[in-house]
């Protein structure tokens, strides 16, 4: 079944892999809001879920090799992407009234298509597939 899955369309491991991060930052999120403002905490694991995502992304989305270059350029999509989450997560917290405990999920969903176009545009512009370095 997972060989099935590895070969699977892009989006579909994209979602998959979209999905271990999500339940994993939010899993952080509940912890550190225990004790830290939610912007803090959402920060913080946001943070944490850009490196799992990149490495989630290249090794198994798009079946590229990481580099130091793509490592580093991959943050900029969630430049745009936490600058954008942080209003949604604010809109949604103080105007929608909805609970801490599920709102970065909201986000999440909200933001995901950007999130996926951005990703596999740095991907691929930064890193060789993983076949051409004899890993495929």
């Amino acid at each position: 079944m997972l060989e099935r899955i590895r070969r699977g369309p892009q989006l579909v491991r994209f979602v998959l892999s979209g999905g271990v991060n999500t339940v994993a930052t939010w899993l952080g999120f509940l912890v550190f809001v225990t004790w830290l403002p939610y912007q803090v905490a959402y920060g913080i694991v946001y943070a944490a879920g850009i490196v799992l995502s990149y490495f989630l992304a290249t090794l198994f989305v798009f079946e590229h090799a990481p580099t130091v270059r793509g490592f580093f350029a991959y943050p900029l999509v969630y430049v745009v992407q936490y600058l954008l989450s942080a209003l949604i997560l604010a809109f949604v917290v103080e105007w929608l009234d909805i609970p801490l405990s599920i709102s970065p999920l909201v986000v999440a969903v909200t933001v995901f298509p950007l999130t996926f176009l951005l990703s596999r545009v740095i991907v691929q512009r930064t890193s060789t597939p993983l076949e051409a370095v004899g890993h495929g």
